[in-house]
């Protein structure tokens, strides 16, 4: 199945519907940009931002964007920071691209987004 609203409609392919792999196992896409997404299958344009759910967050919390993504291991700071993996998590946000936002590994992410379930469900402090 190829996509016929890409507007690469002359090989008929987008992100939705890669082409096919080469002899080495990636796919071949053409030279051009990184909106290799057809109209029809391309994310919506209002969608929120990990970054604008940061500077939400933030700003209901009283700390900057920068406190949130730094290295600050206060218990303050360290529980905001994994009561925003939750809710960046929640808003449907991957696990790999919510750690690559805060500079973390996703085993972090993981980690951090159990405790603050534990704390919003009253199983510790």
């Amino acid at each position: 199945m190829t996509c016929r609203t890409c507007r690469y409609n002359d090989i008929g392919v987008c992100r939705l519907n890669p082409p096919a792999a080469s002899l080495s196992g990636k796919a071949l896409w053409p030279r051009v940009g990184g909106g290799d997404w057809c109209s029809k299958h391309a994310p919506a344009k209002d969608r929120f931002t990990l970054s604008s759910i940061a500077e939400t967050f933030c700003d209901r919390f009283d700390v900057t964007v920068d406190q949130l993504i730094g290295a600050t291991r206060t218990h303050e700071v360290a529980h905001l920071r994994q009561d925003f993996m939750l809710e960046a998590h929640e808003a449907g946000f991957t696990i790999s691209s919510i750690g690559r936002f805060l500079h973390r590994d996703h085993t972090t992410v993981l980690y951090g987004i159990d405790r603050a379930k534990l704390r919003r469900d009253g199983g510790i402090k």
